[in-house]
């Protein structure tokens, strides 16, 4: 199993996935699999930086599979920023992620109306965030103001993932 090891005060993201700028790409499949992500003490000043996994591509599809995302303070383990997006997230652990200024404490998709694959066979226990514990989709952009996500997200397990807000926990 690979291993990310976070360090206090860290200043930057484990994996970036993006395409440059006016760069035709080929469908491409990127898989990460058996990796751990622990440990992650994000410094606040980085903002939407703090996350150990970010998808930005528009095209590619992303794999992650078998991985472990444990312990990390701040982030979210995953953010999409992309429209058309088809990441499968199976078989993965999210454990105790995410506290003061992550949306969710797992899984952040940050564009007006995203629609994919997203989960299957994931547990999700402990995690943190200032919307959701778990998964926040934005439901809302600029442009076009009624906007309805779609994503597939099946057969997971959710346990004592709460919402942070205010210094007062509500149960998600």
């Amino acid at each position: 199993m690979n291993q990310f090891i976070g360090i206090s005060e860290q200043i930057g993201l484990f994996i970036r996935f993006s395409t440059l700028p006016r760069k035709q790409m080929n469908a491409v499949r990127k898989i990460i699999k058996l990796t751990a992500f622990s440990g992650a003490y994000f410094s606040l000043e980085i903002g939407q930086q703090n996350v150990a996994i970010i998808i930005e591509e528009e095209i590619e599809t992303t794999q992650l599979l078998l991985n472990r995302f444990i312990n990390s303070q701040y982030p979210q383990a995953i953010l999409i920023t992309k429209v058309r997006f088809n990441d499968e997230v199976v078989s993965n652990e999210f454990d105790n992620n995410g506290r003061v200024l992550s949306l969710s404490g797992a899984i952040n998709i940050v564009f007006g109306s995203p629609s994919g694959t997203l989960n299957n066979f994931n547990t999700f226990v402990n995690n943190n965030g200032t919307r959701t514990g778990v998964i926040f989709a934005n439901p809302k952009h600029e442009a076009t103001p009624i906007l309805i996500p779609t994503q597939t997200i099946q057969n997971n397990f959710f346990y004592n993932n709460t919402v942070k807000e205010e210094g007062e926990y509500n149960a998600n």
